[in-house]
């Protein structure tokens, strides 16, 4: 990783630390409202609204349920990607926390998100 690729992740993650609590809720939320592979809908109307209020430019139902969220900078250089899954896991919510799921008939809960970054020149 370059000088250059260091600056950009220090800013990125320090408009995450200034957004913390958002970053919190919005985490929050979507372990309280976990959904199964190909059955995000609301988890991904979620991150739909929550992308394009932050200025990104979404494209909706890829593969289904999927989203590609692009943020164009104003700079020509290199692209930063990531990828992460949001899709639950089928388990038993064993957590007695307030944003638990709420979907009682259906106890399960979000997976970790793994989040892959990828650059490209």
């Amino acid at each position: 990783m370059t000088k250059t690729d260091e600056l950009l992740l220090e800013r990125l993650f320090a408009e995450v630390e200034k957004n913390f609590d958002n970053v919190v809720e919005w985490r929050r939320h979507l372990h309280a409202n976990p959904e199964l592979s190909f059955q995000e809908y609301e988890t991904s109307a979620f991150i739909d609204k929550t992308l394009t209020t932050l200025g990104f430019n979404v494209q909706r139902n890829v593969g289904g349920t999927g989203l590609v969220a692009l943020l164009e900078g104003g700079h020509t250089g290199k692209t930063i990607a990531f990828q992460a899954d949001f899709d639950a896991l089928p388990i038993q919510e064993l957590k007695k926390v307030s944003y638990a799921s709420k979907k009682l008939a259906f106890p399960i809960h979000v997976g970790m998100m793994g989040i892959q970054r990828h650059y490209w020149a």
